[in-house]
């Protein structure tokens, strides 16, 4: 509320009061009547307006501070929504960025890939082979020491097996893991896949 305004109408009420006491004591006679009943009249009519205004200007200042309240918070509940809204397409914007990069970096790799020579080829097939026999061999142990069912086992080989068929029928750049957040390798084993192709690592 307004300070200055709550002095002025403070005022003019306490000027208003002594107004009328004065007025009030100079008419008043020995009797106890008023010797000028109009000017009586006149006072109190000037007093109940004065106070009619002093009480307008209060609830003003009151309505005032009411409607600014509301005001401020409203533009703070928008404030963050916009502040939400932001945050979720930067979030958004970043994976496309990280999406595109990763693509570039798959694409850029798949060239150099294709510009090595068979012999160079056939040393990456290679490592690749003894790994996934390797990864045979430890379901196997798996399956044997009881950490995984005959059903699980059978699935995973199979999915090894065809993986390793197919890893010279193509020609594709044959992916290792440590591509992406959590390996390629151990995304495609999780979700059953045997291939490390471009669309196991970008889906």
């Amino acid at each position: 509320m307004n300070i200055k305004r709550i002095a002025i109408v403070g005022c003019a009420v306490a000027l208003v009061g002594a107004m009328t006491a004065t007025a009030f004591a100079g008419t008043v006679t020995g009797n106890g009547m008023f010797a000028n009943k109009g000017q009586q009249a006149a006072l109190t009519a000037t007093q109940v307006a004065e106070n009619a205004d002093a009480r307008a200007v209060l609830k003003a200042d009151k309505d005032a501070t009411k409607d600014a309240r509301l005001a401020d918070k409203v533009a703070t509940k928008e404030a963050r929504l916009a502040d939400k809204v932001a945050a979720k397409e930067a979030r958004q914007a970043d994976k496309d960025a990280a999406k595109v990069a990763h693509q570039a970096e798959m694409t850029a790799m798949t060239v150099k890939w294709d510009a090595l020579t068979d012999i160079e080829k056939e040393a990456v097939y290679q490592l690749q082979e003894d790994k996934i026999n390797a990864q045979i061999a430890i379901i196997d142990e798996y399956l044997a020491l009881g950490l995984i069912d005959a059903d699980r086992a059978s699935e995973m080989k199979s999915n090894l097996t065809e993986k390793l068929a197919d890893l010279r029928t193509d020609g594709e750049f044959p992916m290792m893991g440590g591509f992406g957040k959590a390996g390629v390798e151990g995304r495609n084993h999780d979700n059953g896949l045997s291939t490390t192709t471009d669309a196991a690592v970008t889906n």
